[in-house]
C-alpha cells in the first residue's frame, strides 16, 4: 500500500514540476511577446518622429531655394535643430548634374569616365543608354508632372537607378554615376552650380580651361560669359542660367540614436498654387533600419 502511495506521490510531483515548467516557459514567451510588441511600438513611434523631422527638412529646403530667386543654387549643407531632434540638409541644383534622358552619347561616356568606368567600356554603356532611351518610352501618367515642372518631355529614365538595366552597367559604376546625374532638366548642365567633378567630366575642353572656369564661376556669371568663348566645343553642353531643380538629401536623427534617410527633388515655381512641387521622393537606407 505504502509502494502505491509513493508513486502517486512521486507522478503528483512531476505533474507538478511540469506544470512549473509549462507556467515558466509561458511567461517567458510573454514576456518576449510583450518586449517585441514594445519594441515595434518604439520604432513605429520613432518612425513617425523621424518623418516628422525630415518633412521640417523638406519645407526649410524649399524655402530656401524659394529665397534664392535669380540666385545660383550652390550646394550647401544645413544642420536643423527640430523636435527634440535634428535633420540634416544637403541641398543642392540637379540642373547642374548630367540628364542622362537628354545628354548626348558623348557627354554620357564622359560622364561614366569620371565615374570610374575604362574608356572602352564607358563609350559601350553611352551606346547602350542610347539604344535603350529609343527604344523604352516612360509611361506617360507618372511623368506628365515632371515634364510640365521641367518642361523636359516625356523621358525614358524616370529614376537613376533605372540605368540599371542598362547593359554593361554594374552595380559599382551606378554608384559612382549618382552624384553625377539625374533625370530631370534639359540637354545643358547650369555651369554656375554644377558639382566640380561633372565640370572635370566635360568633354571638348581642355583642363586648363576647366581650370579656369572653376575659378571664374566664383566671380559671378558675368565673368563666366566672358570666358565662355574660350571653352570650345565643351560650351555646347553648359548654360549659365534657368530655375533650380533642386535636390535635398535629408538625414533626421532622434535622441535615441534613430536615424531615417530619403532623397526628395523639388521645384518651386513662381504663381504656383503650390508653395513646392514634389518630383522625386527616395526613402534611403540607414543603420537604423
Amino acid at each position: 500500500m505504502m509502494r502505491h502511495d509513493s508513486q502517486r506521490q512521486g507522478f503528483a510531483l512531476v505533474m507538478v514540476l511540469w506544470t512549473i515548467a509549462l507556467l515558466t516557459a509561458l511567461a517567458l514567451a510573454m514576456s518576449l511577446m510583450f518586449r517585441s510588441f514594445a519594441g515595434l511600438v518604439a520604432t513605429s513611434r520613432d518612425a513617425a518622429k523621424a518623418d516628422m523631422l525630415l518633412r521640417g527638412g523638406l519645407e526649410f529646403a524649399a524655402a530656401t531655394v524659394k529665397g534664392q530667386g535669380a540666385l545660383p543654387l550652390v550646394a550647401t549643407v544645413h544642420v536643423l535643430p527640430l523636435g527634440g531632434g535634428g535633420v540634416r540638409v544637403v541641398l543642392s541644383d540637379d540642373g547642374g548634374r548630367i540628364n542622362v534622358n537628354r545628354a548626348a552619347m558623348s557627354l554620357l561616356a564622359a560622364l561614366f569616365q569620371a565615374a570610374g568606368v575604362p574608356s572602352a567600356e564607358a563609350r559601350a554603356i553611352a551606346q547602350a543608354t542610347v539604344a535603350w532611351r529609343i527604344r523604352n518610352g516612360a509611361d506617360p501618367s507618372k511623368t506628365a508632372q515632371v515634364a510640365a515642372m521641367t518642361n523636359m518631355g516625356i523621358a525614358p529614365f524616370v529614376d537613376l537607378r533605372q540605368l540599371a538595366q542598362v547593359p554593361g552597367m554594374r552595380a559599382d559604376y551606378l554608384a559612382a554615376v549618382m552624384p553625377l546625374a539625374t533625370v530631370f532638366g534639359d540637354d545643358r548642365i547650369n555651369v554656375m552650380t554644377a558639382p566640380d567633378a561633372v565640370i572635370g567630366a566635360l568633354p571638348g575642353i581642355s583642363a586648363g580651361a576647366r581650370e579656369t572656369l572653376l575659378a571664374t564661376r566664383q566671380l559671378g556669371v558675368r565673368a563666366v560669359q566672358n570666358i565662355f568663348p574660350s571653352l570650345g566645343n565643351g560650351q555646347a553642353y553648359l548654360k549659365w542660367d534657368g530655375k533650380p531643380i533642386a535636390r535635398a538629401d535629408l538625414t533626421a536623427t532622434l535622441p535615441d540614436g534613430y536615424i531615417k534617410m530619403a532623397q526628395a527633388i523639388i521645384v518651386v515655381v513662381a504663381q504656383d498654387s503650390q508653395p513646392f512641387r514634389i518630383l522625386a521622393w527616395t526613402p534611403l537606407s540607414s543603420a537604423s533600419e
